[in-house]
């Protein structure tokens, strides 16, 4: 079959609809394509289309130092920590970072996310229960929101009066896909590509497999642009005629200890780079003394090498 003639999705459409959820469909597309398509935008939409969320979270100025802490309100550290946590966050263009504020103190009350006082730039786009503040003592709550991609997995719970957090950058909290049959006239051999998508609020269901769309097309790019290709883009190997001997590491040497600490610390790697160094030069290394050397030099006499060996197209950057 031409590939002119190979089928492309013509029917698109959104098959249920919900403010953070949407199933959309796509067919008809032949056979397999479905599965390739599926996996793919389920990938990106998960671990490659960025977002914001908050990664560390300051309580009293850093006074608060333990989910055991006791703070003027009903719920536990633990609990103002996954609230805060939760909080749908999204940041400018041009803003990497932004700070969420809540400064607590006089009578009891409710308190929302609305309440929050935002660095410039950064906005939280859903209204989340924060606590029952109980009044009389001061509570503090301070926020670090960053941008990202993926998951960001924390080295610590606690450092300098923060507690740091786990980070899911990732707008998108679930995207799952199916594939059934579908039938274009007497064809019945093609897919119809089903895609299930929620998300936090911070992008539409639509937005979310646009970009993954785009990040996939702009991948794939410079594979379909053959022009570009011949232009440049695939760098000929600058060791292609060298002898693959010289591009062996000098552990396969077998050397003794001293003798290849002696070449790391003079960043010696390959063996095509031991050959160009004269006898003088090695021994000028720190620790290097006549055993490395003849223990060296016989080793390479083996291979039917030697040292000070020109090598003129020994690339610069190996």
């Amino acid at each position: 079959m031409a590939l002119e003639n190979l089928l492309h999705p013509t029917n698109i459409k959104i098959d249920d609809y919900a403010k953070n959820a949407t199933k959309f469909s796509f067919e008809a597309l032949e056979r397999g394509v479905g599965y390739t398509l599926g996996y793919a935008l389920k990938q990106t939409m998960l671990y490659s289309v960025g977002g914001a969320c908050v990664t560390s979270i300051k309580i009293n100025d850093g006074k608060i130092t333990s989910l055991e802490d006791v703070i003027p309100c009903d719920e536990t550290v633990a609990d103002i920590i996954l609230n805060v946590k939760a909080l749908p966050v999204t940041l400018a263009d041009n803003v990497e970072t932004g700070t969420i504020t809540f400064d607590l103190s006089g009578s009891e009350e409710e308190v929302f996310s609305e309440e929050a006082k935002l660095s410039e730039g950064l906005k939280i786009t859903e209204e989340v229960f924060i606590c029952s503040y109980n009044g009389g003592r001061k509570l503090k709550i301070e926020a670090k929101v960053e941008k990202g991609v993926g998951y960001r997995q924390t080295a610590e719970n606690f450092k300098d009066g923060e507690f740091l957090l786990d980070a899911t950058f990732s707008p998108v909290t679930f995207c799952d896909f199916e594939v059934k049959d579908a039938r274009v006239g007497r064809r019945t051999d093609l897919d119809k590509l089903n895609f299930n998508i929620k998300t936090n609020g911070n992008i539409t269901c639509e937005e979310a497999l646009r970009l993954a769309a785009t990040k996939i097309q702009n991948q794939l790019r410079n594979i379909v642009d053959v022009e570009e290709i011949n232009q440049g883009i695939f760098v000929e190997d600058p060791t292609k005629d060298i002898d693959p001997i010289l591009l062996k590491h000098v552990e396969e040497l077998n050397l003794t200890a001293r003798s290849s600490n002696c070449l790391k610390a003079v960043n010696i790697r390959f063996i095509g780079e031991l050959v160009q160094k004269t006898e003088n030069e090695l021994l000028k290394a720190p620790n290097f003394g006549k055993k490395s050397l003849t223990e060296i030099k016989q080793k390479l006499s083996e291979l039917g090498l030697s040292l000070g060996t020109a090598i003129d197209n020994w690339p610069e950057d190996i």
